[in-house]
């Protein structure tokens, strides 16, 4: 046992004794702290494969909106597109655009819960139920009886052949065809669509984020005979020049209508106000 000399304040001296067995220190376990991390990662990882890719009809619901919330809010999309695969995201949104494409001219049902009036009897008459196309979402008229049959249709779509041909021409690949409508009563022109893909889907799909393919609806130009507007197209159906300014502005219209915008902007002004200056 080794002594240590210790001085006080006083000057005197004191000698401690210092014990010959020095303290344990404890061992570190590296490899168990990496066992335990190890684990801890597993499960949080198999824990986010289970919230992504399970068919749990729980865990599906609050991941369906959890991702539409975060998609449909511009300064949240990270949050969705960092942490969950391109492909799960594209499946729950072209759910979301299936159901929303569905509801598109359906009836609403809002007050029709609420009781009737003591002093009135519920109608159950359906005279007042109006249905609408699903792919002319923007007209108002509605067919009465003096609605064109189909043979009056197709006997006005032979007459005006020439011209609706001119007229596709001018717009090119913009629209699929160009067709005398069944619809319109008071409006001159809409566009309806061909295909599964409608004008709203159509909007929705490219507003995706990591939508490189733009998907296209295929547009029907549909026209009114019954317009007054249809027989100054017939007027100028040989003047090359008025058809087609006529014919780029009511197409321009058209797509206002359905609340979408068009390309040139400039060149639709240009034109109404040379049509406005004749």
């Amino acid at each position: 046992m080794s002594q240590v000399k210790l001085f006080s304040s006083s000057g005197g001296a004191r000698v401690a004794k210092r014990s010959g067995r020095q303290k344990k220190q404890k061992v570190k376990k590296p490899l168990k702290t990496l066992a335990i991390w190890l684990l801890v990662i597993l499960c949080l990882e198999g824990l986010y494969f289970f919230c992504i890719y399970t068919n749990n009809s729980f865990v599906k619901k609050w991941r369906t909106i959890y991702i539409n919330t975060a998609m449909d809010t511009m300064r949240h999309q990270w949050l969705a597109t960092d942490f969950i695969p391109k492909d799960v995201i594209d499946e729950v949104r072209y759910e979301y655009v299936l159901v929303k494409a569905g509801t598109v001219g359906k009836e609403s049902t809002w007050g029709r819960t609420d009781p009737a009036p003591a002093d009135q009897t519920p109608s159950t008459s359906n005279d007042s139920i109006v249905t609408l196309d699903p792919n002319v979402t923007h007209e108002t008229d509605q067919p009465d009886a003096e609605e064109l049959t189909q043979e009056e249709i197709e006997k006005q779509a032979e007459e005006n052949k020439a011209l609706l041909e001119k007229m596709k021409t001018i717009l090119g690949e913009r629209v699929k065809d160009v067709r005398v409508s069944t619809t319109l009563k008071n409006h001159p022109v809409c566009i309806t669509t061909d295909g599964a893909i409608s004008m709203e889907m159509e909007k929705v799909l490219n507003s995706m984020p990591g939508a490189e393919q733009k998907v296209k609806a295929e547009q029907i130009f549909e026209l009114n005979t019954e317009h007054p507007v249809f027989e100054v197209l017939r007027r100028f159906e040989n003047d090359e020049d008025k058809l087609k300014k006529y014919t780029e502005v009511l197409y321009d219209q058209a797509l206002l209508i359905e609340g979408r915008s068009i390309e040139d902007p400039v060149a639709y002004a240009n034109n109404v106000a040379e049509l406005l200056a004749q």
